[in-house]
């Protein structure tokens, strides 16, 4: 993550707790205590690109396989066919900072140092930390050795790579309303304090001005950021 990102999730969490902060204890001062949790968040917002920029590339990497697997079934070798798929794959992503590109460049650029093309794959692999691309490199460790049918791997692993992202797309629509209702959950008790708080002042100013109040305000906000963090478990299915 750069600098500027690190800033800006930082503030943006800064600015959030903040005001829950302040929501719950009705104090400036009070509130502050609450904004050095934000120095936290651009680490889970970190892993939540990186699970994201997976799953794009892994997308990408079928996309490639298919254009590998057709020069290979024109004849032409593996490592011309990657040279090949990065052409094809740049006439379809004109943004030069699309995943796929950059990767394909670079396994591109070690084929002309004479480094061999599961060595490139491999490598890849390491870096994305994506299962399925692993496999791919081992299959075609497997295939250099042993002279196997390059196309129909090509072929077999695009079609278990589509089938595994459309599932992903399918569970991740399912979950889409449960996600939806854990963030409505989230924010119905601030939204009700500040109803109270506005409605029936008198009720709630023992919250605001009492240490048992405060107590209570922050064993709540505690027990719900909990529950958030259990939510997010429970729902975070891997494929």
């Amino acid at each position: 993550m750069k600098e500027r990102e690190y800033f800006f999730y930082t503030l943006i969490a800064f600015i959030f707790l903040f005001s829950i902060g302040y929501i719950l204890y009705q104090s400036i001062f009070l509130s502050f205590l609450l904004t050095p949790l934000a120095f936290l968040y651009p680490q889970y917002k970190r892993k939540e690109i990186i699970k994201n920029r997976r799953l794009l590339l892994l997308n990408q990497f079928k996309e490639a396989m298919y254009v590998i697997a057709s020069s290979l079934s024109a004849g032409k070798s593996l490592e011309g066919s990657i040279k090949d798929a990065l052409k094809d794959m740049m006439a379809i992503y004109d943004d030069p900072e699309t995943l796929i590109l950059k990767e394909l460049a670079i396994i591109v650029k070690r084929l002309e140092l004479n480094d061999t093309v599961e060595s490139a794959i491999v490598d890849l692999a390491e870096r994305s930390k994506l299962e399925d691309i692993r496999n791919f490199a081992d299959v075609i460790i497997i295939c250099k050795r042993t002279g196997g049918n390059l196309i129909e791997v090509m072929s077999n692993t695009s079609k278990i790579i589509g089938e595994k992202i459309a599932f992903t797309q399918e569970l991740n629509l399912i979950l889409a309303q449960r996600k939806f209702d854990q963030k409505i959950l989230t924010i119905m008790p601030f939204i009700l304090i500040v109803l109270l708080s506005y409605i029936t002042q008198d009720y709630m100013e023992p919250i605001f001005t009492t240490v048992v109040g405060r107590i209570v305000m922050t064993i709540a906000f505690f027990m719900i950021m909990l529950a958030v963090i259990i939510s997010k478990k429970i729902m975070e299915i891997e494929v």
